[in-house]
């Protein structure tokens, strides 16, 4: 087995998409096939990684990269507006909506099926902000089905803590940082 010095960029792209080809699209939830799908699943990237000779930081950046080409094969296909439909400080004074129903009639297509807060500031600013403040005085109508950032953030470890250990994904965030500080440089 030789060993690899190069950077980890240096990734076979064409076997990590054949992996991918042969891999499902999502992976069973708790159920009784889940332990067998994740074992094999990394005894298939331990054998890669061996036969490719990996070090430890080469294997998190292919799980880094296996883990982007997953999300984005993965990623809805609806489009969101690249620009609101209505903005909240040209709404109708006799409606007499509140920002929670203004958001629910306006971008009701889109709420539930991927849109964020952080996409609704970058499409109306002041609607972000009516709506933040009548959700906090009035959490009762709290527009739940458009997450924060970090709600979305949370759902994404969530489901990567289903499918590594605790070690895993603190060695993948360190591999991420270091490869963010590199990038910067």
């Amino acid at each position: 087995m030789t060993t690899v010095a190069s950077q980890p960029e240096a990734l076979d792209k064409e076997r990590l998409r054949t992996f991918l080809a042969k891999s499902p699209q999502t992976a069973p939830r708790r159920d009784a096939d889940r332990p067998t799908f994740l074992n094999d699943a990394k005894a298939a990237f331990e054998r890669a990684a061996d036969a490719d000779g990996l070090n430890t930081q080469q294997r998190m950046a292919a799980l880094r990269e296996l883990m982007q080409v997953y999300e984005a094969s993965t990623v809805s296909t609806i489009s969101f507006p690249s620009k609101a439909p209505q903005l909240w400080v040209n709404r109708d004074p006799a409606l007499k909506e509140s920002p929670a129903i203004f958001t629910r009639r306006v971008y009701g297509p889109w709420i539930g099926m991927g849109l964020t807060r952080p996409q609704l500031r970058a499409l109306d600013d002041a609607l972000y902000h009516a709506l933040s403040v009548w959700e906090h005085r009035h959490p009762e109508d709290a527009v739940t089905e458009l997450p924060t950032l970090a709600q979305v953030i949370d759902s994404k470890i969530a489901r990567l803590a289903d499918e590594f250990s605790p070690d895993e994904l603190r060695k993948l965030g360190a591999t991420l940082q270091t490869r963010l500080r590199r990038k910067k440089n």
